[in-house]
């Protein structure tokens, strides 16, 4: 896609929560994942942190299964080491939490996390996430292991970490432990200062969704007050040419939306008509979550311009998919969706399979477009969708689900966790700001909320685009780290 290519890659080894955005977004961020990876293999970055090492470390499938303690069913996690800046004696100890894709090397070589290692003489560590990339074991996709893939058992990966990495590279307690994480990562990083405070001594948690939710309303709320934000270039304008569009396409008939659309296959069931509607959607959506600047113009200002082209709102979006997509056909099959998912062969890149489990499981975040809402889409893209997926893939029932997100929230105390020396990020163009923590808690529980930030738009290294809001974000981070760190 040629406007969504140049928001996602810029981002695509920091953070990329996503539920419900369609098969069509979770196929064009695997392409440029790699496509990310290969371009930096020619970069500088690799002649500047030549020392940075790839390792595993064994650890346990079940932390918590005493009995089998003794003989652990096991699997090895990967992890990354930058030792390029590091004060042994004091220097902390900076630990990137890896999420729900395969985690690279350079997410310990680029980005704020390093600029501000290098100014506090960090140890940098990347831990990837069980159950994706190289983290996974050969039958690790199929359910008897996928049940141990969720949180804690994730939070207890990383407090064996700890352990590994204290004995290993000759840690003490001068070294203070600070762990960093985007989006679910950056709850991850919330939540290990919160369950494990005598192991790290501070977290920042950026763009992270802290609070579980099976019908996440509030998604397309902000799709739609940033597509109508004249600071990023929306306008109310946009906005109705957007839901005008969308209100067209519920009047085609399905033969039109074929041939528009171009779409690999016939619009066929009821299923096959949402998975269009919500692969349509995910344009806008992933525009509004990874929104950049390309060529001096925000990407939510090129989408709005591309709108507001004609006074034909329909053909507009016809034209504005077509110019982004570049694919043979729109493909809208909900069984091949379907059989995506039910895939067990290890591929590493994006875990579609591993991260919609971990949503069925413990998170929901399905975002819907209900009519009390001001999604700018259509009603089709509703909560059974979702709900059937879960059940058609991995058995999980209803009443089930919304148990667990209750025992979610519970567990870590949602948007109000009772925790100390944590700093929640956000965005207020990001979606996922609408369950994180945008109001400090306490002076020890801060929040820094970005004007016209985008979904873990902090990490990034600075920019001469850079506005002066995300410039004093940083900076904020910075200074509060340093005061936590004196």
């Amino acid at each position: 896609m040629k406007v969504l290519v140049g928001t996602v890659l810029l981002l695509s080894t920091i953070c990329c929560v996503q539920a419900g955005l369609g098969r069509t977004f979770w196929k064009t961020r695997e392409r440029l994942l790699k496509h990310h990876h290969q371009h930096h293999r020619h970069g500088d970055l690799l002649a500047k942190f030549g020392n940075v090492t790839t390792n595993f470390l064994l650890q346990p499938l079940d932390h918590f299964d005493l009995e089998n303690a003794k003989d652990p069913l096991l699997y090895a996690q990967r992890y990354y080491v930058n030792a390029k800046f590091w004060k042994k004696e004091s220097g902390p100890v900076f630990l990137y939490i890896g999420g729900e894709a395969e985690l690279s090397e350079y997410s310990i070589m680029e980005g704020h996390t390093v600029d501000m290692a290098e100014k506090f003489g960090a140890l940098l560590f990347g831990v990837e996430h069980r159950f994706y990339g190289q983290s996974v074991n050969k039958d690790g996709l199929k359910m008897d292991q996928m049940q141990y893939l969720n949180s804690q058992q994730a939070l207890a990966d990383l407090a064996a970490f700890h352990g590994h990495a204290m004995k290993k590279y000759e840690l003490t307690s001068k070294n203070k432990w600070i762990c960093f994480g985007g989006s679910y990562p950056g709850a991850l990083s919330a939540w290990f200062r919160l369950k494990y405070p005598h192991l790290v001594h501070a977290a920042v948690a950026s763009s992270a969704p802290v609070k579980a939710q099976l019908n996440f309303e509030g998604y397309n709320d902000v799709v739609a007050a940033s597509f109508g934000n004249p600071m990023v270039g929306g306008s109310k304008q946009c906005t109705d040419s957007i839901r005008s569009a969308f209100q067209w396409v519920n009047t085609k008939p399905l033969k039109t939306l074929r041939k528009d659309f171009n779409t690999c296959t016939e619009i066929g069931t009821d299923n096959d008509l949402k998975t269009f509607i919500m692969n349509l959607a995910g344009v806008f959506q992933g525009t509004a979550q990874y929104n950049q600047i390309t060529d001096g113009k925000n990407e939510i200002e090129v989408i709005c311009m591309n709108m507001t082209k004609t006074k034909d709102p329909y053909l507009n979006l016809v034209n504005l998919y077509k110019e982004e997509t570049h694919r043979e056909c729109f493909d809208i099959s909900y069984d091949e969706y379907i059989k995506d998912l039910q895939n067990t062969t290890i591929t590493g890149g994006i875990g579609m399979r591993q991260w919609t489990y971990q949503t069925c499981q413990q998170f929901g975040y399905y975002q819907t477009c209900d009519k009390n809402t001001s999604c700018l889409f259509l009603p089709q893209m509703d909560l059974d969708y979702d709900l059937g997926l879960c059940e058609v893939v991995y058995g999980f029932k209803k009443m089930d689900m919304y148990k667990h997100i209750d025992f979610t929230n519970l567990y870590y105390g949602a948007d109000m966790p009772d925790g100390v020396r944590i700093i929640f990020v956000n965005g207020d163009i990001d979606p996922w700001h609408a369950l994180g923590v945008t109001k400090s808690l306490s002076s020890d529980e801060v929040a820094v909320f970005i004007k016209g930030a985008s979904h873990c738009q902090d990490m990034g290294s600075s920019e001469k685009s850079d506005s002066q809001y995300l410039i004093d974000g940083r900076q904020m981070i910075k200074d509060q780290l340093n005061t936590w760190l004196m």
